[in-house]
């Protein structure tokens, strides 16, 4: 009798579409509560949206709208995925428990009543079904159904593979062996150089008279010995340098020659040159 009555009561609101009486109002949350025992929450949704309206008495109201706010939280929700040959599509039948229950698919989680249901995908004439079990509060649970794309009948696209180019191997470089070695060089040049220069103009002091009472010009000596110093650094540079240049030479000989190779490389429509020299 009482389902009745809300069935009277919701088609008497959607009929007349006018304030539901104090009567259905009471009806309407009784109903709501005894939806809720039992866990139908979209039946419960429906009869206390109904007696949650501002026209019912207030006590009714606010009872059925706290009751409301408790369904639409523990109203669980799901977002159904459909691939083909693991491409989304947005055209898809989807059937709960045999009733149909979507023909598209938006990407937005919709709500559904918990419990155990059998949920069927077909799409492209390709079908598949899978066992939910849905609880209350269970929220945007994302389900993927991939269906064969060869039963769907879909032909995936072609997989367009472009070419590698192979890259040419890098020569060696003698440039850091060849600095190296100029620097020994010029180290040793300049060794030699200033060594035999100071060398000589020590001798040509150490002849003059002014040598024995020590008279000579203080600046000479000075000069002497700036020329020795500077035999001394550039010895330092040039041992430093040939070190280096031993090194470096030993590494570019132990490095992979790159021999002279042209080759002619498919690349679309047309033959690209790639080699080195």
């Amino acid at each position: 009798m009482k389902r009745f009555l809300v069935m009277t009561v919701l088609l008497s609101a959607w009929v007349h579409a006018a304030p539901p009486s104090v009567q259905e109002c009471v009806v309407a949350s009784g109903a709501g509560q005894e939806h809720l025992k039992h866990g139908a929450l979209f039946s419960a949704r429906q009869v206390l949206e109904l007696c949650s309206a501002p026209s019912c008495p207030q006590v009714v109201s606010a009872d059925c709208t706290r009751w409301l706010e408790e369904v639409m939280a523990a109203m669980p929700s799901i977002n159904i995925v459909v691939r083909v040959g693991g491409v989304d599509q947005s055209r898809a039948l989807v059937r709960i428990d045999g009733a149909p229950w979507l023909d598209r698919l938006t990407g937005r989680p919709q709500d559904i009543e918990p419990g155990e249901h059998d949920v069927t995908v077909e799409s492209h004439g390709a079908q598949q079904t899978k066992r939910l079990v849905v609880v209350q509060g269970e929220k945007n649970r994302v389900v993927v159904f991939q269906l064969d794309a060869v039963a769907a009948g879909v032909v995936p696209p072609p997989v367009v593979t472009t070419p590698t180019v192979p890259v040419p191997e890098a020569r060696r470089s003698v440039a850091l062996p060849v600095l190296f070695t100029a620097g020994a060089i010029a180290g040793g040049l300049g060794f030699t150089l200033f060594g035999l220069s100071g060398k000589a103009r020590l001798a040509t002091l150490v002849a003059q008279p002014c040598a024995a009472t020590k008279t000579c010009d203080p600046a000479e000596p000075a000069a002497i010995s700036r020329e020795f110093i500077a035999a001394d650094v550039s010895l330092v540079v040039g041992l430093a340098g040939a070190v280096a240049a031993g090194i470096s030479w030993w590494w570019w000989a132990s490095q992979p020659e790159a021999r002279p190779a042209v080759t002619l490389v498919p690349l679309g429509t047309s033959l690209q040159l790639v080699g080195v020299w």
